[in-house]
């Protein structure tokens, strides 16, 4: 990620004190975030965005809100998710993606057929990308993981409407920061 990006995102840094499991996992990332799929990237990137702000983790919402600014710049959609996306203007097929991750999210034990065939009658067929964020966004939170500071976040992250509610974490507190850069 560091050559990709030029930075070692925070997330990674924190990993890297397992160094193969942040190798298993990073690969995992990529895997559902590029890999091949009936869902696009900036969907897989709305998912991640809605999932991490369903269970509060500023880290991740806003890192997968700027990835999905970065693609399309001109969407306010980025700005709008973990907030209310039903006013986004989405179409129906991306509002029930939408509903399902906060759902599955919040309550996944009360996932039904009725949601399944929800998801199938806009067109779905591919909800994997759900489970992997909740998955990410745990990890993050718990480690106390910080925005990175490189990204231009603090605007929008004081505009997050959960972030008074959750625990301030410091960052390296649990899991400190690596001495030297991570490849």
């Amino acid at each position: 990620m560091t050559k990709s990006r030029g930075r070692i995102p925070n997330v990674q840094a924190v990993s890297s004190l397992k160094p193969g499991i942040m190798k298993t996992l990073m690969a995992h990332v990529s895997s559902v975030i590029f890999g091949e799929s009936s869902v696009s990237r900036a969907e897989r990137e709305m998912v991640a965005a809605e999932v991490s702000a369903t269970i509060k983790c500023q880290y991740l919402t806003l890192a997968h809100a700027q990835a999905l600014r970065g693609e399309d710049p001109e969407s306010q959609l980025a700005e709008q998710l973990g907030e209310n996306y039903h006013d986004a203007g989405l179409p129906p097929k991306q509002v029930t993606m939408l509903e399902f991750a906060e759902f599955l999210t919040t309550i996944s034990s009360a996932v039904t057929e009725d949601w399944v065939e929800e998801l199938r009658s806009v067109g779905w067929d591919d909800a994997d990308v759900v489970a992997l964020f909740n998955y990410m966004c745990c990890v993050a939170d718990g480690l106390g993981v910080d925005p990175d500071t490189e990204r231009r976040w603090q605007e929008q992250s004081q505009r997050l409407s959960f972030k008074d509610e959750t625990a301030p974490k410091v960052f390296g507190k649990i899991a400190p920061m690596p001495e030297s850069p991570v490849t």
